[in-house]
């Protein structure tokens, strides 16, 4: 709820509602054009894939295994580090 209050606030409420409006349609497609994996890493992979290829974001995927995935999204970790800047002490 925090991050969908600060997309709001910093983009507007359309930008916050479209970012987590991939869903379900999002979850067939990673299971379509990953199949050969667990659903759940078909969707981290087809994630990265998307992001990057698709719409040109700087990510990448740092560890995948069964119970936990890493990856690492510029975009979204300078978000994050403008929203706690003013929490941080120098």
């Amino acid at each position: 709820m925090r991050l969908f209050n600060y997309l709001v606030d910093k983009e507007g409420k359309e930008f916050a509602l479209n970012w987590f409006c991939d869903g379900d349609g999002f979850a067939l497609a990673a299971k379509v054009w990953v199949p050969f994996v667990p659903a759940e890493q078909a969707f981290i992979l087809y994630l990265c894939w998307d992001l990057s290829n698709l719409r040109g974001e700087d990510i990448t995927l740092v560890k995948l295994e069964d119970t936990e995935a890493v990856v690492h999204w510029n975009k979204i970790c300078s978000m994050i580090l403008q929203f706690f800047r003013p929490l941080i002490i120098i």
